[in-house]
Formats: C-alpha cells, structure tokens, sequence
C-alpha cells in the first residue's frame, strides 16, 4: 500500500485506489499513475488489453476500409446534406473586453490601459459624476 498525500491509497499488486475509477474503469486514475511514476514502474503494464492499439486495429481491421478522395464518390440523386441554416439573433451584439495590464502608478484613472476624460471638459482625470460637485475647477478651456 502507498499513500498520496494522505487522501487516497493505492494498492498496485490488487490494481485498487480508494478513488474507487480504477476498479470501475479499469484504467488507472491518477493517483494509481503518481505512484508508478514514483516507484519507477512502467504504466502500460497496468492497461488493460483491450485498450491497447494493436488490439483495437485487430478488432477492426476487417470492418474498417481505406476511403479515397471526394473525387472517386459516387453521386448520387439525392441532395447534400448541408448544416442548418443560421438565425441572426435579435438585440445588440456583446463585445469582448480587451485585457491589458494597468499601470495603476502612473495611470490611477485608466481602465483597460486608457485614461478617462470628461465628458464635459474632455479632460484627462475627471468624469462627468464629479463635474458638478466642484464647479471652480472644472470649467470649459
């Protein structure tokens, strides 16, 4: 038994984690990989048969043919299957937010890396939420 940061314990000679995915799926979990890779055992042991490569290429290899190109297909009377058509969906389109870092030092009022102005003044550093609460230093210039 080997424990992986004390919450769940591997047995590898039963093939069992208390995780419980190993015995349900037969594949092993994670904390079952962890602690191969720890004790330098190789992994492919522990994988089922029938989920290794060879084994999915015997199984199909009568079932399964090469396909050519769309230039060898056969056409056929009945129409392509095409997607569904696209709804333009009512209301205004979101937009996507450009993140960028700030650099609050130097700007304190920038957002998404450009200064604010007033909407009033058009000055850099204010807004129009402040614009009438003082009045003597705001002012068209």
């Amino acid at each position: 038994m080997f424990t992986i940061g004390e919450k769940f314990v591997v047995n590898l000679e039963k093939m069992e984690c208390s995780y419980c995915k190993w015995m349900l799926t037969k594949i092993p979990c994670c904390h079952a990989l962890c602690t191969m890779k720890f004790l330098n055992v190789d992994e492919v042991n522990f994988i089922p048969n029938w989920f290794h490569k060879a084994t999915y290429a015997k199984v199909y290899s009568p079932i399964v043919y090469l396909v050519n190109g769309q230039h060898v297909w056969e056409t056929t009377e009945i129409p392509d299957v095409l997607p569904p058509p696209t709804k333009k969906m009512s209301g205004r389109l979101k937009k996507k937010l450009l993140t960028m870092e700030i650099n609050e030092e130097q700007h304190p009022n920038s957002q998404f890396g450009l200064l604010k102005k007033c909407g009033i003044c058009h000055k850099l550093g204010r807004n129009k939420k402040s614009y009438n609460k003082v009045p003597t230093k705001h002012g068209p210039s």
